[in-house]
Order: C-alpha cells, then sequence, then structure tokens
C-alpha cells in the first residue's frame, strides 16, 4: 500500500508539470498561428522616389518609380495639390536613391 501512496503522490505531482507544459504549447502554438494570420502582403511591391519623374535602379538593384507624372501619385488630387518637389544642393555626398530628391507637403497627401 505504501508503494501505491508513493506513485500517486509522484503522479500528482508530476500532472501539475504535464499540464502546465501542455498549456505553455498551445499559447505557443496559437500565438505563432494569429502571427501568421496577420501579416500583410502587398498587392503592388513598389519602392517610390519621391519628387523624382522617372525610374531608377541603384546600385542594389530595386526598382524605384518616381512619383512625379506617375500612376501612383496624382498631383491633381486636391490633398496633393499643396505639395512641392525639392532636389538636394550637395548632389556627390548623396546616395542617388531615394535621398537626392523629396516631397514636402503643409498637409497630408496620399499615394
Amino acid at each position: 500500500m505504501a508503494i501505491i501512496s508513493a506513485i500517486t503522490k509522484t503522479c500528482k505531482k508530476h500532472f501539475h508539470l504535464q499540464i502546465l507544459t501542455t498549456v505553455l504549447i498551445v499559447l505557443y502554438l496559437s500565438a505563432s498561428t494569429v502571427e501568421q494570420q496577420l501579416r500583410y502582403d502587398p498587392v503592388d511591391d513598389i519602392a517610390i522616389d519621391c519628387g523624382f519623374s522617372g525610374n531608377n535602379t541603384p546600385l542594389d538593384t530595386r526598382s524605384w518609380i518616381g512619383d512625379i507624372n506617375s500612376k501612383h501619385f496624382s498631383q491633381s488630387e486636391g490633398r496633393n495639390k499643396d505639395s512641392v518637389t525639392l532636389e538636394a544642393s550637395e548632389q556627390q555626398i548623396v546616395d542617388m536613391v531615394p535621398y537626392r530628391t523629396a516631397r514636402l507637403s503643409h498637409s497630408e497627401f496620399t499615394y
């Protein structure tokens, strides 16, 4: 009888650890599933070179699309009318894309 009592105590002691382990595994798996479901996959994978007209492909081989006269930025749209473009004054010390040009606006604009 003493042996059965000792086994029962040991099982009860380890049963809590088994429950805790199971709960932690379930929480981990559910968290990783939620993370995968929330991942955003863009429809268009584009890099916009603000304040530039035309396209650029710098040394990193990404294709940068200028926003002037492009389908991604309409200057005639209400919120976009007040924006201006600027070019870097020190061309030699600035990487070409995307740091030589910029678009500035006093109000919110959209792409």
